[in-house]
C-alpha cells in the first residue's frame, strides 16, 4: 500500500493501461515508464500524462507578492498569469526554475517539474523566514506543499483544447496560453493552467485525489486522446523547453544571465534575489 500511495491515486489505472514502471533517478515523477503499445513518436491529437511526484508550493499572504517577486527572476505576474520562472540563489546559482502562477491578488503556485523540487523548496523556506538584523521582510507569509493535494494531469497536443472544451460551457471559460483558471470540469473544480511556449495547446489541470480517476477515464474516453508515459514526455518535453535538459541533477548549477534571459527565465530588471551575483 505504501507504494501504491508513492505511485499516486492514479496508480491502478495505470496498470489497466499495461503500464510499465521502473526505477529512475533524476525525476521526481512516478508516472509509468510507458504503456502496452505505445508508438515511439509523440502522438496526434492529445498526449495525457499523470505527473504525480511533482512539488508545488502554495505561497498566500500580505508579503506574497513582494517575497515572490524577489524569489522568482521572471516577468512579474498579474493576477491570472502564469510563467516558467528561475529561482536563484543569493550566489546566483540557480535552485530551479518552476511554473509560476498568480492565483489571487497576495496567493501564488510554484510548480516544480524538475528533478530539483527539494531543493527549491528548502530555498524558499530559507528566504521565507530571513531575519535581516532583527527584520522580517516576509513575516505573515504563509507556505503550504500541496503536492498530495492536488493530481497534475497534463494534456498536450493539438486536440487538447477541443477535449477541454468538451468540459466546460463555453470555450472562453478555458484559460489563454500563458495563464491560469479555475474551472468546473464537468462539475469537478480543478485549477487549469495553459502552459506558456510549448509550441502548442499544453494544459495542465490539477485535480482533487476524489476526483482524480474519474477525470482521467473521462479523458482516455476521447478517442484523439493517448496515454503518454515518462519516455516519450520527457523527450518533446526538452525539445519545447531547452533548459529542461540542463537541469537534470537535484544540485543547483550555475548559468549565465543572458542564458536565463534567452529562455525567459529571467528579467531584465535586477531586483531579484541573486541578481547581482548572476550578473557580477
Amino acid at each position: 500500500m505504501a507504494r501504491e500511495h508513492a505511485l499516486g491515486p492514479l496508480y491502478q489505472e495505470h496498470l489497466y493501461l499495461g503500464a510499465s514502471f521502473r526505477e529512475r533517478t533524476g525525476s521526481p515523477l512516478a508516472m509509468p515508464e510507458g504503456y502496452a503499445g505505445e508508438g515511439a513518436a509523440f502522438p496526434d491529437g492529445a498526449a495525457l500524462s499523470d505527473l504525480w511526484g511533482q512539488r508545488m508550493r502554495l505561497m498566500h499572504g500580505g508579503p506574497a507578492r513582494d517575497f515572490c517577486e524577489a524569489a522568482f527572476a521572471g516577468r512579474k505576474l498579474a493576477v491570472g498569469e502564469a510563467r516558467f520562472q528561475a529561482c536563484l540563489m543569493g550566489d546566483g546559482r540557480l535552485a530551479s526554475v518552476a511554473l509560476a502562477a498568480r492565483t489571487g491578488d497576495s496567493e501564488y503556485l510554484a510548480i516544480d517539474p524538475t528533478p530539483r523540487g527539494e531543493l527549491l523548496c528548502a530555498w524558499l523556506d530559507f528566504l521565507q523566514h530571513v531575519n535581516q538584523n532583527g527584520y522580517e521582510p516576509y513575516k505573515g507569509l504563509e507556505a503550504e506543499d500541496v503536492s498530495q493535494r492536488l493530481v497534475p494531469l497534463l494534456l498536450w497536443g493539438s486536440a487538447a483544447r477541443m477535449v477541454l472544451s468538451d468540459y466546460v460551457q463555453r470555450k472562453e471559460d478555458l484559460p489563454a496560453p500563458g495563464h491560469v483558471r479555475d474551472c468546473a470540469l464537468d462539475g469537478i473544480a480543478c485549477l487549469v493552467l495553459h502552459v506558456p511556449d510549448a509550441g502548442g495547446d499544453c494544459y495542465l489541470v490539477l485535480a482533487p485525489p476524489q476526483r482524480a480517476v474519474a477525470l482521467w477515464r473521462s479523458f482516455l474516453s476521447f478517442q484523439v486522446v493517448s496515454p503518454v508515459g515518462y519516455g516519450r514526455l520527457s523527450a518533446h518535453a526538452r525539445q519545447a523547453f531547452p533548459w529542461l535538459g540542463e537541469l537534470s541533477a537535484a544540485s543547483p548549477a550555475t548559468f549565465t544571465d543572458q542564458q536565463l534571459r534567452a529562455w525567459g527565465l529571467a528579467r531584465a530588471e535586477g531586483d531579484f534575489v541573486g541578481a547581482r551575483a548572476l550578473r557580477a
